[in-house]
């Protein structure tokens, strides 16, 4: 399979490729350019999630932990003394971070259900979960960052098939197909409570009309076509 430089690079280029083509487009503004390329370079990295010794893991677990332990202070803290609060960040982090970690390593498996489409869905969802309704954003920029979610997801997936064929020997590697899947077959249990997810998902998440709306307007695709190539010379306007 591809290794971490590999999956970053890739997934860090298309995810650049789309938010530089969404901005010129209008669509997204210099700073949702920029979050959004940063959460598909990040999601280029998830599957690996399922790995006791991947960087990333580690590193998502302590971000997090982190993330988490600031939410549950700002939940508590008109109720909360500032030792009270330092105490129940530091409880928080504890119970993510060691136990949260401890627990998810003992139930997964690398190859295992991460690496599959559906929790590249799944990932998503939560993203847009996270934006839309613990950070208040609106629907159309909330589905915007699951969607560069779901792409860098896809191209983890995708790079880990590719590397599963040995082009110089002219061989399939064992490996191929257990990346880029719909379900996790020796793990049913699992791949139901991922697709059961995602179904509650769609209840629980803003409405995807707005995105599907813009992403999917003509207007849209004609000024892409419009402003795709330079009519003249290339950086005519920089002379």
């Amino acid at each position: 399979m591809a290794n971490f430089n590999t999956h970053l690079i890739t997934a860090s280029t298309i995810s650049g490729i789309a938010a530089t083509a969404l901005f010129g487009v209008g669509v997204l503004s210099g700073e949702e350019a920029l979050l959004n390329f940063a959460l598909g370079s990040v999601g280029g990295l998830l599957p690996d999630l399922d790995s006791d010794n991947s960087i990333i893991v580690k590193a998502m677990f302590s971000v997090i932990a982190v993330i988490i332990a600031f939410m549950t202070v700002f939940r508590l803290s008109t109720i909360l003394f500032i030792a009270e609060m330092m105490l129940a960040w530091l409880a928080a982090f504890i119970v993510v971070y060691f136990i949260g970690f401890g627990i998810f390593k003992r139930f997964t498996v690398h190859r295992g259900i991460f690496h599959s489409i559906p929790a590249g869905v799944l990932f998503g969802f939560i993203i847009i979960f996270v934006f839309s309704e613990v950070l208040y954003f609106p629907s159309l920029s909330a589905w915007m960052t699951g969607f560069f979610v779901m792409i860098g997801y896809l191209v983890h997936l995708i790079l880990d098939e590719i590397y599963s064929v040995d082009l110089a020997n002219q061989k399939i590697k064992r490996s191929f197909g257990s990346a880029l899947k719909l379900w996790q077959s020796d793990n049913i249990p699992g791949t139901v409570i991922v697709y059961s997810i995602i179904m509650v998902g769609f209840f629980l998440l803003p409405p995807a009309q707005p995105f599907v709306d813009t992403i999917f307007n003509p207007a849209l695709i004609a000024t892409f076509k419009e402003r795709l190539l330079p009519a003249n010379s290339w950086f005519m306007q920089l002379r």
